[in-house]
């Protein structure tokens, strides 16, 4: 390194010759090793992660979900009904059939030859692809929890995903659940959100 104000050879944080103020090499951040780590923050942050899950979003399918078709229900029925809102009917009858007890959902769990941070973006860009909105991440040291949401549709009304991610000696050990409050049977919905979850975590091993 050489002092910016008097041109001979210096180290350190001052010149030893002038005293002038070294201003050194610019320092350049770390580099992160993303794929091994299981803390979100720091997975969410890499640009390639984020472009990842903004594609995937772009992917999603655009289906007829339940809240269209009770759009399309109310143009039909309220006329019949002297006005009764078939959508507020069913906002109405899912915490009553809640508190009855009604629930219906499918769990899973597989380790994956992953590194966590490996696995917690590909379940991002899993979870962005099919629709699913990330609601909470709950961040410990040895583990990340994510939730997510599951959109209504012609199937069952909404429902939540919730998926541990931990770091392993072998893997990634993921255990994921589908659950849909409020209702007896999903005709196989809550099965197929988790087979396309773990469709993609598999395609990034």
């Amino acid at each position: 390194m050489y002092c910016s104000e008097c041109g001979k050879p210096a180290d350190g944080k001052f010149c030893s010759h002038c005293g002038c103020q070294l201003q050194g090499q610019p320092t350049l951040p770390p580099v992160v090793d993303w794929q091994s780590s299981i803390d979100y923050a720091t997975i969410i942050a890499v640009a390639e992660v984020r472009e990842e899950i903004k594609f995937a979003e772009a992917r999603a399918t655009k289906k007829l979900n339940g809240d269209s078709f009770l759009d399309f229900m109310d143009q039909v029925v309220q006329p019949l009904t002297g006005g009764v809102s078939t959508r507020m009917a069913a906002k109405l009858s899912k915490p009553i059939s809640t508190a009855l007890g009604f629930r219906t959902g499918k769990s899973h769990r597989e380790l994956l030859k992953l590194p966590p941070g490996k696995a917690i973006a590909s379940i991002l860009v899993g979870l962005a692809e099919n629709g699913h909105q990330l609601t909470r991440v709950e961040q410990e040291s040895t583990h990340c929890r994510l939730t997510a949401s599951i959109p209504a549709d012609l199937c069952s009304i909404d429902g939540e995903m919730r998926i541990l991610i931990e770091s392993t000696a072998d893997g990634t050990l993921i255990s994921a659940e589908a659950i849909i409050d409020g209702q007896w049977y999903d005709w196989g919905k809550c099965q197929r959100r988790l087979n396309e979850l773990f469709q993609s975590v598999r395609a990034a091993a």
